[in-house]
């Protein structure tokens, strides 16, 4: 009964960003047919191929908004004024990355720059670290989607939350771009974060008394005056 009810909070909280989801939808499901028909390399060389100036640059700046430290400044400036929300996003994206990073030492998959080693030339975006290994699913794409995820939900314009999926997409392209992942890695990472923003939100719900806490409706700053 406890379970139902959590899960039927969570599809309430969750509904107003339907559209934000539906985007995504489409994305996982046209993405199918590149993993089953493309090589592997496919994509990644694809992107490799095109690169230029300004992709250096727009790629090398919005693939930080996938960072751990990014992210929860993000989620902590925005939603400063309700600490529940705070919560519900910090929990989101602290539960899909660490998801991600245990799959990544689970499966410890060689990255691009390692599988293909010095077999082609490729291009490099300058002033980049470009990781070798532990690249099954790109953590930074699970933390964009599960964080664009819950500031859909809170912020449910039509036209913000087709903002929120282009940005959690070009946080993903970006992984490939920056021959940092491959298209499954990115793939992955994006179901990742959906899927357990929506198991982090359910949890939180289990809890009745604590998602109730008056303590919990105000602003961050409450938190820090003394009584």
């Amino acid at each position: 009964m406890i379970l139902m009810k959590a899960l039927k909070k969570t599809l309430d909280l969750i509904k107003p960003a339907k559209l934000y989801l539906l985007l995504s939808l489409l994305f996982l499901i046209t993405g199918i047919p590149c993993l089953l028909w493309l090589d592997k390399s496919s994509v990644s060389l694809f992107f490799n191929d095109r690169h230029n100036i300004f992709f250096d640059y727009f790629f090398r700046f919005v693939t930080y908004i996938g960072n751990g430290l990014y992210a929860v400044i993000i989620i902590v400036i925005i939603f400063r004024k309700n600490i529940h929300r705070i919560i519900y996003g910090l929990s989101s994206f602290a539960l899909s990355g660490l998801v991600a990073q245990l799959l990544k030492y689970i499966y410890d998959t060689p990255r691009p720059k390692a599988f293909f080693a010095q077999n082609i030339v490729l291009n490099f975006v300058p002033n980049v670290d470009v990781h070798m290994f532990h690249s099954f699913p790109s953590g930074h794409t699970a933390s964009a989607f599960s964080l664009f995820l819950i500031l859909a939900v809170f912020f449910r314009n039509k036209s913000f939350q087709v903002f929120c999926f282009i940005m959690a997409m070009c946080v993903g392209i970006s992984r490939i771009y920056l021959f940092q992942h491959f298209f499954v890695d990115v793939y992955f990472g994006a179901l990742i974060g959906i899927v357990f923003t929506f198991v982090s939100v359910w949890i939180w719900n289990l809890n009745g008394k604590l998602n109730n806490s008056a303590k919990f409706n105000g602003p961050l700053i409450d938190l820090f005056k003394k009584k």
